[in-house]
C-alpha cells in the first residue's frame, strides 16, 4: 500500500506541486517552514479525511484562494486508487468534498481506503495526557480498520449527543425517549468496547518488542480500562449488561446535573 503521485492546489504554502514517492522510505529535507509538514499533512487528509494538525479546516486553504485540493494515486490491496480531498472556503461554511476514482462519496466509505500513521511531538500526550485523548487514537485506528466501528461510533455519538439535549432541557422527560438513548448506547458502546479492547491486546505484543529495542529490558505492558468496567474476556452480551448497569447507577446524577456521565466517546 504506497501513494505513487500526489498532487496539491492551493494547500497551505504550496501552490501547485506533484510529487512521485519512490517505493520505500521517502525522507523530506528542507529549513523550516518549507512545506514538510504541510505535505505530510495533506497524506494524512487522504487517509483520515480530516487534519491531524487543525480541527478548523479553512485553515488548509492557502491565504488569498477559496479552494484548496489534494489527490493522489495509490497502489492499495484493492488495486489502484484515485483519491481526492477538496475544501472551498467561504465567508461563512467551509464545504469539504472527498472523491474516490472521481466520485464524491461520503465520509464513512471515503475512510480508510489509504491507511495512514501519522506521529508528532504533541502525540506524546496520548501516553500522559487525558483519557479523551487516548480514546480518539482508537477510534481513529479502529475507523480506518473496521467500516462497521465508525459506523457505531457515528451512531453512538449522536445519541449521546441528543441525550445530553434532553437533560440540559429538564424535566418533565420523556421517558421513552430516554430508554431509545440508553439502549442505543448500550448496544454500540458494547461493541465498540469490545472492538478496543481487542485491539489493545493485538497491539500489545508489537508494542513491547518494538520498546524493548529501545529500552535496554524494560519492559512495556499495554492494558485496557473501561469506566463501565471491563475484564479480559468478557463478551458483548456480557459489556451489554455492564454498561446498562452503569446507566442505571448514574441517572439521579445525570438528571440531577444535566449531562451524561457515563459513556464519554471522545
Amino acid at each position: 500500500m504506497r501513494i505513487t503521485r500526489i498532487t496539491l492546489a492551493n494547500c497551505r504554502n504550496y501552490g501547485e506541486a506533484t510529487i512521485e514517492p519512490q517505493a520505500g522510505l521517502n525522507v523530506f529535507l528542507g529549513r523550516n517552514a518549507q512545506g514538510k509538514s504541510n505535505l505530510l499533512e495533506a497524506i494524512g487528509l487522504l487517509g483520515t479525511g480530516k487534519s491531524f494538525r487543525t480541527s478548523r479546516e479553512a485553515e488548509i486553504v492557502r491565504d488569498g484562494f477559496g479552494l484548496a485540493s489534494v489527490s493522489a494515486d495509490a497502489i492499495v490491496r484493492s488495486g489502484n486508487v484515485t483519491l481526492g480531498f477538496t475544501i472551498a472556503r467561504g465567508e461563512r461554511t467551509t464545504r469539504k468534498t472527498l472523491t474516490i476514482n472521481g466520485r464524491a462519496v461520503r465520509y464513512a466509505h471515503f475512510l480508510g481506503k489509504l491507511r495512514v500513521v501519522s506521529f508528532a511531538p504533541a502525540d506524546l500526550a496520548v501516553i500522559v495526557g487525558a483519557p479523551g485523548l487516548r480514546r480518539a487514537f482508537l477510534n481513529l485506528a479502529l475507523a480506518q480498520e473496521q467500516p462497521s466501528y465508525y459506523t457505531a461510533l457515528a451512531m453512538y455519538t449522536r445519541t449521546l449527543r441528543q441525550k445530553n439535549a434532553l437533560l440540559r432541557a429538564g424535566p418533565p422527560y420523556d421517558e421513552q425517549l430516554f430508554a431509545i438513548y440508553d439502549r442505543t448506547m448500550v448496544e454500540r458502546g458494547a461493541r465498540m468496547t469490545l472492538a478496543r479492547a481487542q485491539y489493545v491486546q493485538a497491539l500489545g505484543p508489537h508494542a513491547r518488542a518494538d520498546h524493548l529495542r529501545w529500552s535496554a529490558g524494560e519492559e512495556l505492558v499495554l492494558g485496557y480500562h473501561s469506566a463501565i468496567g471491563y475484564e479480559i474476556g468478557d463478551d458483548e452480551a456480557t459489556l451489554r449488561e455492564r454498561f446498562e448497569g452503569a446507566l442505571e447507577a448514574a441517572r439521579g446524577r445525570e438528571r440531577a446535573r444535566g449531562v451524561a456521565l457515563v459513556g464519554e466517546v471522545a
